[in-house]
């Protein structure tokens, strides 16, 4: 079983823009895939792995929702819906779109947010 590896794959119109996107947002590399539209973003640090992939054009698009998305975390804060509220400020200037204001809960803060291209992803800072 040690060949099995695992990552996020996200379905995209344009990849090589979403990439550009989930790296800034994450602070990782862009690494070309197996072609000109499959794309990994790739993060050192916590071994994150995006894929990012345009589909075949004979089938239908893949549906968008929240019941899987991902989620993006931030490192642990005192003040964590300060620290979401910054970070998504940041996220915004990178193309990101917020669906609900930054939150607080007893666990950290958390705030719905689309991509450019409309998926749904999660970012989250815990409570320190």
């Amino acid at each position: 079983m040690s060949n099995i590896e695992l990552s996020l794959m996200i379905a995209s119109k344009n990849p090589q823009n979403l990439c550009k996107f989930y790296a800034s947002a994450i602070h990782g590399e862009i690494v070309q895939g197996i072609n000109n539209t499959h794309f990994w973003v790739y993060q050192k640090a916590s071994k994150l792995k995006i894929q990012i992939y345009r589909p075949s054009r004979s089938k239908p698009w893949p549906l968008i929702g929240k019941a899987l998305a991902p989620c993006l975390q931030n490192k642990a804060s005192k003040n964590p819906l300060i620290t979401l509220e910054n970070w998504t400020e940041e996220l915004i200037s990178y193309g990101a779109i917020a669906i609900e204001n930054p939150n607080l809960e007893s666990f950290g803060a958390e705030a719905w947010m689309k991509d450019p291209e409309g998926n749904y992803f999660l970012a989250y800072v815990p409570k320190n």
